[in-house]
């Protein structure tokens, strides 16, 4: 029962001490057996059934291990349930709900109505339109057994009325920044692509971004539509700006980050995010210390941690800083057996892509093997597409700088064919492969004949350049013209990268 193990593995100290203190209350034997199998199931760093069920063997937990499970999981959420009863505005609100439905039951519709008053006039504070609404139905049903005059009654059919079209709004600024980043997930951000700018373009003249929203949520969701649609469209000088004054407005509201820190975390790695594109470092390092923070007690989103790890080694890739990156590389190789399946497939392949890149940089070919091959054969090819084919081209780089010469002739073909199917042969790949196909035919031990070759490749990328579109493309998952320069110079490839930053 994965679920079980999940959620276990979600609480956080104060929780687990509360769970222990309750159960510890009851003197039942049944009680101190679930306590048992909590104690074990917790010890777990992967769920293991079969080591459970070993380890209880002959105990009657074992005789009914799936009631037992199942009894723990609602023990469980019964015992987080009371933990949690005041821990938050919207707790709070919907046990008044609940204490103002029994005196509704009761009959005592005074009582009740007082109480529906102060949580209509907290969930407006807060914009929780969505029990302000359940409020406001339970006022007019007050209302009707209390045989209210006309104008009270107006007045809340009005207020349902605002409170419907408030979801309404949220909704709609939500699933448009929920389109927009799908689409990203997809396709990526290569404009060479095309009906790629179209696409956003279209994006950022959508009517619901031409007057920024009043509400709290659609504002976040606002800029975040923004500073996205931005970054895909090359203009990360907007896109940083919208996300600071997103991180501006969540910090106006505190009491929003602990309510929700989802939004707080979402916006705190697209600090990084962009920042590691503009070579932001301090700011990039400062949101990053603040989302461990924020993190830290938070035991059932540390996955999310993974997503700015993959981004403060963009940030240190850009700045040609591959030493600096390994720290974060390594961080996420011992921490993700734990939490890989709770990653999404996009951030997935942008996480595998940089780590491979940052052993790359270093020279830890093996390394970078590892990574580039969990890229290509474990990862789902209908996301980031732009990545996915970057890894294909840097999967023939790998396996030269490897010396698996035998090896190239048929991941050429494989890697021609795969682009040609998903029409992403552009200028670039097909100097590439071209190159790559010489390559293949020269001998690599004849070091004049290979730097002419190195040579040729490089002046055909470098006129590439004057095209903006394949200039960003050129450096932006990998330094093509770096590696090239390196090869032909005997010099360092991570040298050259950080003189280039450094200019």
């Amino acid at each position: 029962m994965e679920k079980l193990f999940q959620l276990v593995k979600s609480l956080n100290g104060m929780e687990k001490r509360y769970f222990k203190l309750a159960v510890s209350v009851h003197k039942e034997t049944d009680q101190k057996n679930y306590m048992k199998l909590f104690n074990a199931i917790e010890e777990q760093e992967i769920y293991d059934e079969a080591l459970l069920l070993k380890k209880f063997k002959g105990d009657p937990i074992a005789k009914r291990f799936d009631m037992s499970k199942n009894y723990l999981y609602r023990l469980l959420l019964n015992t987080l349930q009371n933990y949690h009863r005041n821990s938050s505005v919207e707790q709070q609100l919907l046990n008044m709900l609940s204490r103002a439905a029994i005196l509704y039951n009761k009959m005592l519709y005074k009582s009740c109505l007082e109480i529906l008053q102060k949580a209509r006039q907290l969930a407006k504070q807060h914009e929780y339109y969505e029990i302000l609404l359940k409020i406001v139905q339970m006022i007019l049903r007050v209302a009707m057994e209390e045989k209210k005059d006309v104008p009270f009654v107006d007045q809340f059919q009005q207020e349902y009325s605002y409170a419907l079209e408030s979801i309404q709004k949220v909704n709609a600024y939500r699933r448009l920044y929920h389109r927009l980043y799908t689409f990203f997930s997809k396709k990526g951000n290569d404009l060479r692509v095309q009906g790629i700018r179209k696409e956003y373009n279209q994006f950022l003249k959508h009517p619901l971004l031409k007057k920024k929203p009043e509400g709290y949520e659609e504002q976040i969701y606002y800029y975040l539509t923004y500073g996205l649609c931005y970054f895909c469209l090359r203009d990360v000088e907007k896109s940083y700006s919208y996300t600071q004054s997103c991180l501006t407005l969540i910090r106006t509201h505190p009491e929003r980050i602990e309510e929700d820190p989802d939004a707080y975390i979402t916006v705190l790695n697209s600090v990084i995010f962009y920042g590691s594109v503009l070579c932001k470092i301090k700011e990039a390092e400062h949101a990053f210390k603040l989302l461990r923070k924020v993190l830290l007690p938070l035991p059932s989103r540390q996955h999310k941690i993974f997503v700015a790890y993959d981004n403060m080694m963009a940030l240190y890739l850009t700045a040609g800083l591959f030493r600096e990156g390994l720290v974060y590389a390594d961080m996420a190789r011992e921490q993700l057996q734990l939490f890989e399946n709770r990653l999404f497939a996009s951030n997935k392949v942008s996480l595998y892509h940089d780590m491979f890149y940052i052993y790359f940089g270093c020279r830890k070919y093996e390394q970078a093997l590892e990574w580039l091959n969990k890229l290509l054969n474990e990862t789902t090819l209908g996301v980031r597409e732009d990545i996915q084919v970057t890894a294909r081209l840097t999967n023939l780089i790998l396996h030269y700088e490897l010396g698996n010469y035998d090896l190239l002739p048929y991941l050429l073909r494989r890697t021609y064919s795969f682009m040609l199917k998903r029409k992403r042969l552009h200028k670039l790949e097909k100097i590439v492969l071209q190159f790559l196909g010489k390559l293949l035919h020269s001998n690599p031990h004849v070091k004049k004949e290979i730097n002419a070759l190195f040579t040729e490749i490089k002046n055909a990328l470098e006129k590439l350049m004057r095209d903006p579109d394949e200039a960003m493309v050129l450096t932006e998952y990998f330094d093509y013209i770096s590696w090239l320069e390196s090869k032909i110079s005997g010099r360092l490839f991570e040298k050259i990268v950080r003189e280039k930053a450094d200019r």
